[in-house]
């Protein structure tokens, strides 16, 4: 008789944790200084349902950033497979990662200031742990180039998809959607120089 009024609780806190979370996504991309006020008024929950949730706002950026990291992390999946070619697969990478950035601009503003570098770099270990692994793979099959050092590589990566990022905007058809860019640049910084003919 108690355990449907006791599940229904924990149901809308569930549903209220996500909206919460969303609507700061929303806020934040809006502006990386958003208040934890505003984004109550954003996600339509009062003052204290947000707290009760996320008791502070370095709280609630951490767990937002964890989200965003966490579902990008599953678009990642697919490019372990060893039947893609390197790549290929950093292709792929790039043409969804670009987007990422793009949406979490205003989070990763945020989460400089609220988290630090440091925690950054650690909540990120998993995608920086898969690029690695492509980029070894190709560098370990001729396909990119080995005459420099691997974390440069990836930083490069990184550079470019940010740019491609920044630049996007719907105001500029040209730059609308910079994909083919990105993937091109990406591809000819990576790849290895052509055997030398005899």
């Amino acid at each position: 008789m108690n355990s449907t009024p006791g599940r229904r609780p924990r149901s809308d806190a569930t549903r209220n944790r996500e909206v919460i979370l969303r609507a700061a996504l929303s806020a934040l991309h809006e502006s990386p200084r958003a208040s934890m006020e505003e984004i109550a008024v954003t996600s339509g929950v009062s003052r204290g349902t947000l707290y009760s949730h996320f008791p502070s706002r370095y709280v609630l950026v951490r767990a937002a950033l964890h989200l965003v990291v966490s579902e990008a992390n599953m678009t990642l999946t697919g490019l372990d497979d060893p039947a893609l070619s390197p790549e290929d697969a950093v292709a792929a990478l790039v043409a969804t990662s670009w987007r990422v950035l793009s949406d979490m601009a205003g989070l990763w503003a945020a989460a400089g200031c609220e988290l630090g570098q440091w925690e950054l770099r650690r909540l990120h270990q998993d995608t920086t742990g898969r690029i690695r692994k492509l980029v070894m793979r190709g560098r370990r099959d001729g396909t990119f180039r080995t005459d420099q050092n691997v974390h440069w590589q990836m930083e490069c990566i990184y550079a470019i998809a940010r740019a491609g990022a920044s630049l996007s905007t719907p105001e500029d058809p040209a730059l609308t959607d910079p994909t083919d860019a990105i993937v091109a640049t990406v591809r000819t910084v990576l790849a290895a120089e052509p055997a030398a003919s005899e």
